[in-house]
């Protein structure tokens, strides 16, 4: 990555080599599956940030009162939430977990994300889309999920937006590139660059593998 390249933060123009002279603090939920081991992976090529790794075993997202207090005692600049119910053949027969997980806990994740100051980049799915387009989607095309997993992820999304208009929502294709999902997910947490997400609901979606 070229640090001193000018991106598009928020709509300004933001460089790249200020943002890397100031240390932020990175969480990132669900560090124990796939795409957050990968994120784990990758920490080390941004040794100006600082990264919190946590799991489903020591902070399980759907603890409202363990998220509350990892919030209050841990300075979060970001948080990229990894953390999800993805058992999709099982969650058909477990509705009430795959909601409370994948959509009542990432929305209060997002309220807590907010309150705190923290922008939220939340892991969604494009489950939420019926898998009938002969194209590839788009942010922007109508959603129509049609299993537990995918109607939990939406939402999930619904939530996320609900309680904080400012967070940013990156749609992963389970078989896709995940080194390539995880570096972008990364780039855009980072630069919080609005340049590659489209509107659904103001600028908020993008594609992990979308975005150049």
């Amino acid at each position: 990555m070229n640090v001193t390249a000018i991106l598009c933060m928020k709509d300004k123009a933001v460089n790249m080599k200020d943002s890397f002279s100031f240390e932020k603090t990175i969480l990132i939920t669900g560090s124990g599956g796939q795409l957050g081991m990968e994120l784990r992976n990758l920490s080390g090529h941004y040794p100006n940030y600082k990264f919190l790794f946590t799991s489903k075993e020591d902070l399980p997202i759907d603890d409202f009162k363990l998220i509350k207090k990892y919030f209050e005692k841990q300075q979060i600049d970001y948080c990229i939430n990894c953390a999800g119910y993805t058992a999709v053949d099982k969650a058909e027969s477990e509705k009430e977990k795959t909601f409370d997980i994948n959509a009542a806990a990432v929305g209060n994740l997002s309220a807590m994300c907010k309150a705190h100051q923290a922008q939220l980049i939340h892991i969604s799915s494009d489950y939420v889309f019926d898998g009938t387009s002969a194209i590839p989607y788009k942010e922007d095309d109508r959603v129509s999920p049609i299993n537990i997993y995918g109607s939990s992820k939406l939402k999930g999304e619904e939530l996320v937006l609900n309680n904080n208009s400012s967070a940013i929502i990156i749609f992963c294709n389970i078989f896709s590139n995940l080194f390539c999902n995880a570096q972008n997910i990364l780039q855009v947490s980072i630069t919080i660059s609005t340049r590659w997400c489209r509107q659904r609901q103001n600028n908020n979606f993008c594609f992990a593998y979308s975005f150049y």
